[in-house]
């Protein structure tokens, strides 16, 4: 019995850090579009 909660405790545990991790690389990429953005524009006009 312990060992299947051991499992759902990991499985909870990775899925919070992946969760984590792609909130992470979202606001990287908003923070990069952010910067990219006003440069690709002066580059298009």
């Amino acid at each position: 019995m312990w060992k299947h909660k051991i499992i759902l405790l990991l499985s909870i545990s990775l899925l919070t850090a992946i969760h984590k991790i792609q909130r992470l690389n979202q606001c990287i990429i908003i923070r990069n579009a952010t910067v990219w953005l006003p440069f690709l524009m002066r580059l298009t006009v």
